[in-house]
């Protein structure tokens, strides 16, 4: 397993704020494989992390679709 720092994996805030700061650059949400890259770490735990925010109404995720991840804003 690749980790990002030495405390271990990123938090859902830290995946909330990279999802945040790619779709202020590309204007279009990351995918999980573009995230993981980004995060210097594995599919599931993006996976794990999306599921958290979006259970959390921070995010809404369209299932199906490769960028279907879209910001609702912090609760």
């Amino acid at each position: 397993m690749r980790a990002n720092n030495e405390l271990g994996a990123p938090t859902a805030e830290v995946v909330y704020q990279e999802i945040f700061s790619y779709v202020s650059e590309w204007n279009m949400s990351p995918t999980i494989r573009e995230l993981a890259e980004r995060l210097n770490c594995g599919h599931s735990t993006v996976q794990r992390r999306i599921s958290e925010l979006a259970s959390g109404g921070s995010i809404v995720v369209y299932g199906g679709r490769s960028r279907g991840i879209v910001i609702r804003g912090k609760k």
